[in-house]
């Protein structure tokens, strides 16, 4: 009885998800894209100066995305081993991707607190093509474009998803250190609930201490709003509720 036209347009949909997924991968197999994608990375990394290689990709992030040039504020060498860091992972993702993913996910809470965004990935990934394109030069085809972004696109749709579940008004307000938005997203906690809320934070399954957080990153102005609502009283019909048990 619970069938009905929604029911059947839902798993006819994650039907045809599923189908896509397992298709594109049989395709990607089929087409030997992992050693594609080892020997141009191969041929990049060996040819270019890990300074000159930081030193086009900050050139072609900064002209998609400046504000994420001058979030990471670091030396072309530290950009070019950023993207030797980024290549091993695209590299583990198609050899060991059930390694990729335990890794994915701590570096997903990483850039939660670096206060990275989920709208940054695509320009950072058309940063990445653009470099490697300058690198490959007549290697880089339509064919090597489209299985370079079909590993990227991977990757960041699974990054993405953890970066949109992890955000929330509390862990905004402690990547900025605004103290005034910590104050608003607590207004909407519940007065048993506040102080757990203070004290720990669920991101992707693993629980964050604000108040560590906050005291690791220097965000002193934080702390001390925290330290002071734990040790506000606060009543309800339930009961007192000081500090956390």
């Amino acid at each position: 009885e619970n069938w009905g036209e929604h029911m059947s347009d839902s798993i006819r949909w994650l039907w045809q998800t599923l189908v896509e997924c397992l298709t594109n991968e049989l395709n990607g197999l089929k087409t030997s894209r992992g050693e594609l994608i080892l020997d141009h990375w191969q041929e990049v990394r060996v040819n270019t100066d890990i300074e000159d290689l930081g030193s086009v990709f900050w050139k072609h992030l900064n002209d998609e995305s400046p504000e994420q040039t001058h979030l990471f504020r670091r030396s072309f060498t530290m950009w070019g081993k950023l993207l030797q860091h980024i290549m091993e992972m695209l590299l583990l993702s198609l050899a060991e991707p059930e390694i990729f993913f335990e890794q994915l996910f701590e570096l997903t809470i990483r850039h939660i607190r670096y206060g990275v965004r989920p709208e940054y990935l695509s320009p950072f990934g058309t940063a990445l093509f653009l470099t490697l394109e300058e690198f490959l030069k007549d290697k880089w085809d339509d064919h090597a474009e489209a299985v370079w972004k079909d590993v990227w696109k991977r990757a960041a749709n699974s990054m993405s998803r953890g970066l949109s579940l992890g955000g929330n008004g509390i862990t905004h307000a402690l990547v900025e250190g605004d103290t005034e938005a910590l104050q608003i997203a607590m207004q909407c906690a519940p007065r048993n609930l506040r102080a757990e809320w203070l004290c720990q934070v669920d991101i992707n399954g693993a629980s964050i201490s604000p108040l560590y957080w906050a005291l690791h990153d220097g965000k002193f102005s934080i702390v001390e709003f925290i330290l002071s609502d734990l040790l506000t009283i606060r009543a309800d019909i339930h009961g007192y509720y000081y500090g956390r048990e």
